[in-house]
Protein backbone atom coordinates (compact mmCIF):
# COMPACT_ATOMS: atom_id res chain seq x y z
CA UNK A 1 0.00 0.00 0.00
CA UNK A 2 1.27 3.48 -0.84
CA UNK A 3 0.15 7.01 0.00
CA UNK A 4 0.05 8.21 -3.62
CA UNK A 5 -0.90 11.89 -4.04
CA UNK A 6 -3.38 11.85 -1.15
CA UNK A 7 -3.24 13.24 2.37
CA UNK A 8 -1.43 11.32 5.12
CA UNK A 9 -4.75 11.05 7.00
CA UNK A 10 -6.39 9.31 4.03
CA UNK A 11 -3.42 6.96 3.68
CA UNK A 12 -3.56 6.25 7.43
CA UNK A 13 -7.27 5.41 7.27
CA UNK A 14 -6.71 2.89 4.48
CA UNK A 15 -3.58 1.53 6.18
CA UNK A 16 -5.47 0.87 9.43
CA UNK A 17 -8.40 -0.75 7.61
CA UNK A 18 -6.02 -3.02 5.72
CA UNK A 19 -4.04 -3.80 8.89
CA UNK A 20 -7.21 -5.07 10.59
CA UNK A 21 -7.46 -7.77 7.90
CA UNK A 22 -3.81 -8.87 8.19
CA UNK A 23 -1.97 -11.25 10.43
CA UNK A 24 -0.66 -9.60 13.61
CA UNK A 25 2.80 -8.07 13.29
CA UNK A 26 5.29 -6.51 15.67
CA UNK A 27 4.97 -2.76 16.22
CA UNK A 28 8.26 -2.16 14.47
CA UNK A 29 7.00 -3.96 11.36
CA UNK A 30 3.76 -1.92 11.24
CA UNK A 31 5.75 1.31 11.55
CA UNK A 32 8.18 0.21 8.86
CA UNK A 33 5.31 -0.68 6.51
CA UNK A 34 3.57 2.63 7.15
CA UNK A 35 6.73 4.64 6.54
CA UNK A 36 7.66 2.70 3.39
CA UNK A 37 4.25 3.50 1.92
CA UNK A 38 4.55 7.25 2.49
CA UNK A 39 5.33 9.52 -0.44
CA UNK A 40 9.05 10.11 -0.83
CA UNK A 41 8.85 13.80 0.09
CA UNK A 42 7.07 13.01 3.35
CA UNK A 43 9.31 10.03 4.11
CA UNK A 44 12.39 12.22 3.59
CA UNK A 45 11.16 14.54 6.35
CA UNK A 46 11.10 11.51 8.69
CA UNK A 47 14.70 10.51 7.96
CA UNK A 48 15.85 11.27 11.52
CA UNK A 49 12.90 9.63 13.26
CA UNK A 50 13.91 6.56 15.24
CA UNK A 51 11.93 3.38 14.82
CA UNK A 52 9.47 3.17 17.74
CA UNK A 53 9.78 0.27 20.11
CA UNK A 54 6.12 0.12 21.08
CA UNK A 55 3.00 0.05 18.95
CA UNK A 56 1.58 3.02 20.87
CA UNK A 57 4.27 5.14 19.24
CA UNK A 58 2.78 4.56 15.79
CA UNK A 59 0.57 7.57 16.47
CA UNK A 60 3.70 9.64 17.06
CA UNK A 61 5.10 8.62 13.67
CA UNK A 62 1.74 9.44 12.07
CA UNK A 63 1.71 12.84 13.79
CA UNK A 64 5.18 13.58 12.50
CA UNK A 65 4.14 12.51 9.00
CA UNK A 66 1.14 14.86 9.16
CA UNK A 67 3.42 17.69 10.29
CA UNK A 68 5.91 16.93 7.52
CA UNK A 69 3.10 17.00 4.97
CA UNK A 70 2.05 20.46 6.18
CA UNK A 71 5.62 21.74 6.01
CA UNK A 72 6.01 20.34 2.51
CA UNK A 73 2.68 21.85 1.38
CA UNK A 74 3.58 25.31 2.75
CA UNK A 75 7.06 25.13 1.26
CA UNK A 76 5.84 24.32 -2.24
CA UNK A 77 2.77 26.56 -2.07
CA UNK A 78 5.13 29.55 -2.00
CA UNK A 79 7.00 28.39 -5.11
Amino acid sequence: MVQKPRKVKDYLDEFLETAKKCQPKLAEEWCRLFKVGLRGDIRDELAGVLEPLEFSLVKRVVGQALDAEEVWARKYARD
